[in-house]
């Protein structure tokens, strides 16, 4: 059993997910949130405009 554990935790990268992947996920949230941000600010600005009656 011990040889086992050994054998898990001298490896990581075997039961871990590739590194790219998780760098491609960290990029795809950051750009859903840039995306999100901005859709929220454009959303503010036309409501302003529209309550404002510009």
């Amino acid at each position: 059993m011990e040889q086992i554990m050994e054998n898990t935790y001298a490896h990581p990268e075997a039961t871990s997910v590739p590194a790219g992947f998780e760098r491609g996920l960290a990029v795809a949230f950051a750009l859903a949130g840039t995306l999100a941000v901005g859709w929220l600010v454009g959303m503010v600005y036309v409501i302003a405009t529209w309550a404002l009656g510009g």
